[in-house]
């Protein structure tokens, strides 16, 4: 169950909660240059987050 919930913090919370906050940065300030840089930087958050988390397995499933 941990490993369910690790996978849901990191892949769906974490980014949507950060992809709902610039959003509304943006709609707030009229700049929506800042939507596209984020893109990339969730992106980036996505493949940064896949090898640790494949890491992470790794070293979960030598514990046991």
């Amino acid at each position: 169950m941990k490993i369910q919930m690790e996978f849901l913090m990191r892949f769906l919370a974490y980014p949507v909660f950060f992809l709902i906050m610039v959003t509304l940065l943006c709609v707030i300030r009229g700049n929506w240059e800042d939507l596209h840089k984020t893109v990339g930087i969730l992106l980036a958050y996505y493949i940064l987050m896949s090898i640790w988390f494949y890491f992470d397995l790794k070293k979960w499933s030598k514990k046991k």
